[in-house]
């Protein structure tokens, strides 16, 4: 994990945003989930589609010298189907080891930030 920023202040560095990408991933159902942020991407989207698992959800962290980085973000949409899914927040994320519900059909959002050690959830909502 990187305790760095992407964007650092510093002279000659890329503060403009023009290297810096977002990313989009779907995701599918599956009984663990294992997220991970592409290099140039500050943001990332991530579709989860829950169909039939109430899912462990992971997130990389990286390295000292890979993304991410502190400050990138990221956004989860998650779509259960007519079912309410309990979704466990597993390695990588703050809180560890807490737990969502997402509501059966109705959309719900989650949001993070990665602080340099970890994905800190800043945000949740469901969709009325």
């Amino acid at each position: 994990m990187s305790t760095s920023a992407r964007f650092t202040g510093a002279k000659n560095t890329d503060n403009t945003g023009r290297a810096a990408q977002r990313d989009f991933q779907s995701i599918a159902t599956a009984a663990t989930i294992n997220l991970a942020c592409i290099q140039n991407a500050a943001h990332t989207l991530f579709d989860v589609a829950l169909a039939t698992a109430t899912p462990t959800i992971n997130i990389a962290v990286g390295s000292s010298t890979t993304p991410p980085y502190k400050g990138d973000t990221l956004t989860m949409i998650i779509t259960p189907d007519g079912t309410t899914r309990v979704i466990t927040w597993g390695t990588g994320w703050i809180p560890n080891a807490a737990t969502f519900s997402a509501t059966a059909s109705k959309v719900s959002t989650v949001n993070a930030i990665f602080n340099g050690t970890g994905w800190v959830i800043t945000g949740t909502s469901t969709a009325a």
